[in-house]
């Protein structure tokens, strides 16, 4: 367990509620961790640490500009960060340097993504979805979104890279309801295509093998992505739902 005050980071043993490691920070103004590494930015510094035993691994000055929003990725190595204007940022353990990626044409993103080993990014805006190397970063693919920029994108459009490198999965929550699911084959042209009805909200696991659906009756369903089976429903919710966090 993670915990984050303005001059101190703690992690604790979930079993025990003893503290394991802490991190002495003056000033943290953004967090975010992943299974096994956290981040925080204080003092005009990234610092991405070991989160089994809070040492730091990479540090990264940042001279100027409000981060909203720390994206790591799975490995540790890789990192990006979401401006209050816009502007994203790529940092790689094997540079110093902060890499902006240059969009000129969509609207500012809404969501970010690392596949496992971080070489892949995929990057969410209401036009599109662009997919980025990350080693030396350039644009690989864009998949059409087109949606309306005026909603609230970050909860009806989600995205997971699958167990397979290639393989990456997007949710989009559409009006009345109705939701799909689309997967692509990054090295082919194969597209896998679900619909769903009765929707409230959805969501994909970090791996993309399950999707997560609320529906209107205010029960729950974990889904197979690959085949579209219904794994599990879950009931017992008197209203909606609103939030879902998938524990593997």
């Amino acid at each position: 367990l993670l915990i984050a005050s303005d001059a101190n980071i703690s992690l604790r043993n979930t079993d025990t509620g003893q503290a394991v490691a802490s991190v002495d920070t003056q000033n943290i103004i953004r967090t975010n961790a992943t299974g096994a590494h956290f981040a925080t930015i204080a003092n005009g510094q990234l610092i991405i640490y070991d989160a089994r035993t809070g040492i730091e691994q990479q540090a990264w000055s940042l001279a100027q500009g409000d981060v909203i929003d720390i994206q790591i990725a799975p490995s540790g190595k890789e990192a990006l960060l979401r401006t209050a204007s816009g502007e994203l940022w790529l940092v790689r353990e094997d540079t110093t340097a902060i890499i902006p990626l240059e969009i000129a044409d969509v609207s500012p993103a809404f969501g970010m993504q690392f596949n496992a080993g971080g070489s892949l990014l995929m990057t969410l805006h209401a036009e599109s979805a662009i997919l980025w190397e990350t080693s030396p970063l350039s644009q690989v693919q864009r998949f059409p979104l087109g949606l309306p920029s005026d909603s609230d994108l970050s909860e009806r459009v989600k995205v997971a890279f699958g167990e397979s490198p290639n393989r990456v999965w997007f949710f989009v929550q559409l009006n009345d309801n109705i939701a799909g699911l689309t997967g692509f084959d990054l090295t082919n042209t194969d597209v896998n295509r679900q619909t769903f009805v009765d929707v409230v909200r959805g969501d994909l696991t970090d791996d993309g093998r399950y999707l997560l659906l609320a529906l209107t009756d205010n029960s729950i369903q974990l889904i197979d992505t690959e085949s579209g089976e219904i794994i599990r429903r879950l009931v017992g919710h008197s209203d909606s739902v609103n939030t879902m966090l998938y524990q593997p």
